[in-house]
């Protein structure tokens, strides 16, 4: 299964009521929806667009080390599953159970997916 359409499995965006937050770090974007049961996050390269890499000709540089702190968002609730989603290269990376989540390495972006109990 592509890992975008696995993002997005079972999903109820009606039932969810998604809100919209954002969950920056010092070297990423974080584009994040908190659902009912579930939170979706998108993570960009700060340093990377569409400009960067095509009128500029900067490759992506790998983004290594990096986590992410939802602890905000998940706040009494309890995780089931947490995966991050390697749009580029379509792998699927299982991550410990926790809000606080440490990214695989990636370049130019990834997302991820919490599961909530």
């Amino acid at each position: 299964m592509k890992p975008f359409r696995a993002l997005l499995e079972n999903i109820d965006p009606a039932g969810e009521g998604f809100k919209p937050f954002r969950a920056d770090t010092t070297i990423t974007r974080v584009y994040a929806l908190n659902g009912e049961k579930t939170i979706l996050a998108f993570v960009r390269d700060s340093k990377n667009d569409w400009k960067s890499e095509f009128e500029k000709g900067i490759k992506p540089a790998e983004i290594s080390g990096e986590s992410i702190d939802f602890s905000e968002a998940a706040r009494g609730r309890e995780i089931s599953k947490v995966r991050v989603y390697n749009l580029w290269n379509e792998k699927i990376i299982p991550a410990e159970n926790s809000a606080k989540i440490k990214l695989p390495p990636f370049k130019r972006s990834c997302a991820v997916r919490i599961d909530f109990e």
